[in-house]
C-alpha cells in the first residue's frame, strides 16, 4: 500500500511539472489536462497539501483558457476557511483578484478588497503584473492618490509587455490617451522580443482607436492656437496673408478630421446593416405585388364597403376574371402553397420558420401574414380574404400581441415587415 501511495505521489508531482512545462511554452490546453490529472491524482490519495497547490495550478490553467468562472472557484479552495494565509493562500488571492480584473466584466470592487489583504499581509507576494491590476482597481473604484503612489513605483521597473499592456489600460481609465497609445505601442514592440500570450489583434484594434483620438486631438488643439495667432495680428496685410494659409490649412485638416469621423461611423454602419436589409427587402415585395394587385383592392374598394365583393367579381370583364382567377388561385386558397413557397424562398424561410415558432397560428393566420409581408395594402387583403377592415385591423393587432410576446429570435423582423 506504501508503494503504491508513493507511486502515486510521483505520478502526481510528474503530471505538475509537466503543466508547468506546457505553460512556459504556452501549450495552454496541455497545461489544463496535465494539472487536471495532477489533481484527481492527489484527490485519490487523500494528500490535501498538494491537492491544494495542483489546484492552485489548474486555477491559473483554467484563466490562461478563458474559463473564469472555475478559475475563480478553484482559488476560492486554495485560500477559503484558512486562519493564518500562508504563502500559497496568498498566491491564490492574488490569483483570484488577478482572474476578477481580467473578466470580461470586471468585478474591480472585490478585486481591490482582495488586493488590500494581501498588500497588508504580504506585498512581496505581488508580482508587476498584480501591482498593475492593483493600481487598476483603484482607479476604478475612486482611489485615485493611492493608486498614483503605487504608479510611481511601477514607472521605475523594467517593464515586460504584459506589464506595458496594463500600464496602457491604467492610462485609459485615466482618460490620458497620449500616454496609453505610447504604452500599447512599447507593449507592441516588447510583445514580439519576448514569450508572451498577448495577441497582435488586442495592440492593433486598441493602437489604432488611440491612434485615431490622438490625431484628432492635436489637430483640434492646432486649430485653436492658428484661430488665436490670427485674432493678435494687427497688421491688414498679414491677416490676409495668413487667413488664405488658414483656410489652405483648414481645408487639410478638416479632409483629416472627415476621414477619422468616416472610419469611426464604419463600424457603426456594419452593426446596422442588417436592419437596413430587411428594409430593402419589404421595399421589394412592395414594389413587386402591390403593383400586381393593389389596382384590385382599388377595383373593389366601394364593394367591400357595401358587402358586394360578389357582385364585383361577376361584372369584371371575362379576360381580366381569367388572369384574376390564375392570380387569385395562388394567392387566395389557403391550400395553395405556390404563393407562399414564393415568399418563403425569398425572404429565406421566413414563412416556415414564423410556422415552427407559432404552430398555434391557423392556416389563415399563416397567410394573412404572408400578405403584409408581401406588402399588400388593407384592401387587398380585405378584398382576398373576404374581411372588413375593421377584422383586418383586429387580426393584425392579434397576431403582433402573439408576436410580440414570444421569444422568437426573428421577432423584430417580422414586426418590422408586417
Amino acid at each position: 500500500m506504501a508503494e503504491s501511495l508513493g507511486d502515486s505521489l510521483y505520478l502526481g508531482m510528474a503530471h505538475l511539472y509537466e503543466g508547468i512545462l506546457y505553460r512556459k511554452t504556452q501549450n495552454f490546453l496541455e497545461e489544463l489536462d496535465a494539472f487536471r490529472k495532477a489533481a484527481e491524482v492527489f484527490q485519490s490519495t487523500g494528500n490535501s497539501s498538494r491537492l491544494r497547490l495542483a489546484n492552485y495550478n489548474l486555477a491559473r490553467a483554467y484563466w490562461n483558457n478563458s474559463n473564469y468562472k472555475k478559475a475563480d472557484s478553484l482559488c476560492l479552495t486554495v485560500y477559503s476557511g484558512r486562519p493564518d494565509l500562508d504563502s500559497l493562500s496568498l498566491q491564490a488571492m492574488t490569483l483570484h483578484a488577478d482572474i476578477l480584473t481580467d473578466q470580461s466584466i470586471p468585478n474591480y470592487v472585490k478585486a481591490r478588497d482582495l488586493y488590500d489583504k494581501i498588500f497588508q499581509a504580504n506585498w512581496d507576494v505581488l508580482s508587476n503584473e498584480s501591482y498593475c491590476r492593483y493600481a487598476l482597481c483603484l482607479i476604478n473604484t475612486g482611489n485615485i492618490n493611492k493608486a498614483d503612489k503605487l504608479i510611481e513605483t511601477i514607472d521605475t521597473w523594467a517593464p515586460s509587455a504584459n506589464v506595458l499592456y496594463l500600464r496602457a489600460k491604467i492610462a485609459q481609465a485615466k482618460k490620458d490617451d497620449g500616454k496609453a497609445l505610447q504604452a500599447l505601442s512599447s507593449a507592441y514592440y516588447a510583445m514580439n522580443l519576448e514569450n508572451t500570450s498577448l495577441a497582435p489583434s488586442i495592440f492593433k484594434t486598441e493602437c489604432d482607436y488611440y491612434q485615431q483620438a490622438a490625431e484628432l486631438s492635436n489637430q483640434e488643439a492646432r486649430v485653436l492656437r492658428i484661430r488665436g495667432w490670427f485674432l493678435l495680428t494687427g497688421v491688414f496685410l498679414l491677416i490676409c496673408l495668413g487667413t488664405l494659409l488658414f483656410l489652405h490649412y483648414r481645408q487639410k485638416q478638416q479632409q483629416q478630421i472627415d476621414r477619422l469621423i468616416t472610419a469611426a461611423e464604419e463600424s457603426r454602419r456594419m452593426l446596422s446593416e442588417q436592419t437596413r436589409g430587411s428594409n430593402s427587402f419589404r421595399q421589394l415585395f412592395a414594389a413587386q405585388y402591390q403593383s400586381q394587385f393593389a389596382a384590385i383592392g382599388r377595383l373593389a374598394e366601394p364593394f367591400i364597403s357595401d358587402g358586394r365583393v360578389g357582385e364585383f367579381k361577376v361584372r369584371a370583364s371575362k379576360a381580366y376574371s381569367e388572369q384574376l382567377d390564375t392570380i387569385l388561385s395562388e394567392i387566395t386558397h389557403v391550400h395553395n402553397k405556390d404563393f407562399e413557397r414564393r415568399i418563403d424562398r425569398d425572404l429565406n424561410g421566413i414563412i416556415s420558420r414564423i410556422r415552427i415558432a407559432f404552430p398555434q397560428f391557423r392556416e389563415q393566420d399563416i397567410r394573412f401574414l404572408t400578405y403584409l409581408i408581401a406588402g399588400f395594402e388593407s384592401s387587398t387583403i380585405a378584398f382576398l380574404m373576404d374581411l372588413s377592415k375593421g377584422n383586418i385591423r383586429i387580426r393584425k393587432y392579434r397576431l403582433r400581441r402573439a408576436i410580440e410576446a414570444s421569444d422568437f429570435a426573428d421577432k423584430a423582423v417580422i414586426l418590422d415587415l408586417i
